[in-house]
């Protein structure tokens, strides 16, 4: 594991991703329980879309 700021950024990268996932997954759960059918299914692509901007941060430069 690299100690500088790079494999700092690597690791909360990497750490984010899996946390936005879970995140997903849960809120999905739990709004789809609750029969909110359309919040669960815009939080699905709202949070899918948040998950690959951490996973490839740039993707950014390359939207415009």
């Amino acid at each position: 594991m690299n100690l500088g700021f790079d494999g700092l950024l690597q690791w909360v990268s990497d750490e984010g991703s899996k946390l936005i996932l879970i995140a997903g997954i849960f809120f999905c759960i739990i709004l789809a329980f609750r029969k909110h059918l359309i919040g669960a299914i815009s939080t699905f692509v709202v949070l899918l879309v948040a998950y690959r901007f951490v996973k490839n941060p740039n993707l950014l430069g390359t939207v415009s």
